[in-house]
């Protein structure tokens, strides 16, 4: 969300509590700022298709490995490849019908109140970003 308006302020979301004070010092502050600043660039979606990184070729004898092959990289068999990519499409499958009912939900209550109420969408897949 949108938190710049409680950290731009030193009496604002101050992070510890100090005897004595009641807004935050220079470096809690600065601390603040450059957490917000380094987390608030767009994340992708959530129900975007994240397929291409679930390719599991550097386990493939054909490619070579992009890191050492450990002890878990003969787990992969192409039956498992194909099971994890087959649920990624399912869970994306999913939250796109998620997204449709709280749609559809929002529609019903716009519908029965005149459009007095606004839509909900905190929870939307449609919105969420990853991160």
């Amino acid at each position: 969300g949108n938190v710049i308006g409680y950290v731009a302020d030193p009496a604002g979301a101050a992070l510890q509590v100090r005897p004595g004070h009641d807004m935050a010092d220079l470096q809690q502050v600065t601390q603040m700022l450059s957490l917000v600043a380094s987390t608030g660039a767009p994340m992708p979606m959530l129900g975007d298709d994240w397929s291409r990184l679930l390719d599991l070729a550097f386990l493939s004898e054909e490619e070579p490995p992009i890191q050492p092959p450990g002890r878990f990289a003969t787990m992969y068999t192409e039956e498992v490849k194909e099971k994890v990519k087959g649920l990624h499409a399912q869970l994306v499958q999913n939250l796109h019908k998620v997204s449709k009912l709280i749609e559809s939900n929002n529609d019903r209550r716009a519908s029965a109140d005149g459009g007095v109420t606004r839509p909900f969408r905190q929870f939307d897949p449609k919105y969420l970003e990853c991160s």
